[in-house]
């Protein structure tokens, strides 16, 4: 799948991140990572706002396991099951949500029970940076049913 395809295929089935004005920069197996301007993302500070900083940490990792699934010829669906943000510092320019993949262990052992029950779930990790710094850490639960 090509980056223009994930990304026009995530702001089709979630459309509030259309007004998020994010951007697929790298779709690979080791990460995902969007772009985010801050301007449509900003609070009454002038920084960004918690809940599009949670928005966007979800959504690197959402589009990291549809990559996965897309990559394996899956035709399944990602919703998520739980998250914790933690928020470090403000964020107050554009900024980067990457999505880390998880331990090659990990993903296989996703995949095969995918592949036998049909259903799976994984834990996934995002960073918020801005210049190279870590303002934000997400850690969630996601699932995945074919």
């Amino acid at each position: 799948m090509k980056l223009a395809e994930l990304e026009d295929y995530l702001r089709h089935q979630i459309p509030i991140t259309e007004t998020m004005g994010f951007q697929i920069l790298k779709a690979q197996t080791d990460q995902v990572d969007l772009f985010v301007p801050l301007q449509p993302n900003r609070n009454h500070l002038g920084t960004a706002f918690g809940g599009s900083i949670y928005s966007m940490s979800v959504l690197s990792c959402y589009a990291w396991l549809f990559h996965q699934l897309q990559n394996q010829k899956l035709s399944g669906h990602v919703v998520i099951k739980s998250g914790q943000i933690k928020y470090f510092s403000p964020v107050n320019q554009d900024f980067n949500s990457i999505c880390l993949a998880p331990s090659p262990a990990d993903l296989e052992k996703f995949l095969s029970i995918l592949k036998q029950k049909n259903r799976s779930h994984i834990s996934l990790k995002s960073e918020v940076i801005v210049n190279s710094e870590v303002k934000c850490e997400f850690v969630g639960n996601f699932v995945a049913t074919l």
